[in-house]
C-alpha cells in the first residue's frame, strides 16, 4: 500500500482536491477491478498517474448515443452523484470510434474510465479505452486533508511494488512513503 494525494477537481465531489488516499499499488492490484472502483492509471508517455473511476470493464457492451450519452450495459453511465455522462461532440465522436472498432463491446484487457465531470475530463472521453496494464493502483480508503487515515483500516493485499514519487496533473495522484506524508502537487484541471 501507499499514500497518494489527489491534485485536481475531476473527481469532485466524490473525492476532493487535496485528499489523501490509501492505495494498493503495483501489478497485483489489477485483477478483479469492479465498476465504480477508483484506479490510478498511467496513459500515453506520461508516468504521471491519473485517478479515475472504472465505468466499464472487458466484455461490457458500450456505445455513444447521438446526443453524447455514454451507454454501458444498455443504460446511461453515471458518475457517483448519479448524473449521466453527456459528452461534447468531439469527445463523443472519438469514443464512438472505439465502440465501433470493438463492435460496441469493451475488449479483453481494457477499461473505460471517467472522472466525475459529466461532460468528461482527462479520462476515456479524452484518450479512449485504456489497457488494464495502465492501472498502477487501486484506491482502498480515503484520509482527511491532514493525512490522518480513518481508524478503520481496510484489508490490504500483499502487493510487491517499487516505491516512486510521481508528479501529476488534473484529477491525479502522487505516491510517497509515510512518515514523510503525501506529496503536494499542482492542479491542472
Amino acid at each position: 500500500p501507499g499514500h497518494v494525494r489527489v491534485a485536481g477537481k475531476s473527481l469532485e465531489p466524490r473525492i476532493a482536491d487535496g485528499v489523501i488516499l490509501l492505495a494498493a499499488l503495483g501489478p497485483g492490484c489489477r485483477s478483479g477491478l469492479e465498476r465504480g472502483a477508483v484506479v490510478l492509471v498511467r496513459v500515453g508517455a506520461s508516468r504521471q498517474p491519473l485517478a479515475k473511476a472504472v465505468v466499464g470493464r472487458a466484455g461490457d457492451p458500450f456505445r455513444i448515443a447521438p446526443h453524447g450519452a455514454v451507454i454501458v450495459n444498455g443504460a446511461p453511465a453515471r458518475n457517483a452523484a448519479g448524473e449521466p455522462y453527456r459528452l461534447p461532440k468531439a469527445r463523443a465522436e472519438m469514443l464512438a470510434l472505439y465502440a465501433k472498432a470493438y463492435d460496441n463491446r469493451i475488449p479483453d484487457g481494457a477499461l473505460l474510465v471517467m472522472g466525475e465531470v459529466p461532460s468528461g475530463s482527462r479520462d476515456s472521453s479524452w484518450f479512449g479505452l485504456i489497457s488494464v496494464d495502465a492501472v498502477a493502483g487501486v484506491v482502498l480508503d480515503e484520509a482527511d486533508r491532514s493525512g490522518r487515515l480513518p481508524t478503520r483500516q481496510p484489508s490490504i493485499p500483499d502487493i510487491p511494488h517499487k516505491r516512486e514519487t510521481a508528479t501529476t496533473k488534473e484529477g491525479t495522484a502522487c505516491q510517497s512513503s509515510p512518515p514523510d506524508g503525501p506529496a503536494s502537487l499542482p492542479s491542472h484541471c
